[in-house]
């Protein structure tokens, strides 16, 4: 199975983190319903700290929000 690559639109030294927990996120959604999906999950599929999210996000929704704009 191939899986997609997604970037983030923003350059600066936080890109690595968003683009991993974007691209969890989006495989993730693939499974379950947004609403399922735990902030801990997400940091663990993406190999991510939980602080390294809240410091990008302060919600899962808010990564849906930044990507539309």
């Amino acid at each position: 199975m191939k899986y997609r690559t997604y970037k983030f639109p923003v350059n600066d030294g936080h890109e690595v983190a968003r683009n991993s927990l974007f691209g969890a996120f989006i495989q993730l959604m693939d499974q379950k319903p947004i609403n399922q999906i735990t902030v801990l999950e997400l940091c663990q599929k993406a190999n991510i700290s939980r602080s390294a999210f809240y410091w990008n996000f302060s919600l899962k929704e808010n990564m849906l929000r930044k990507r539309k704009n």
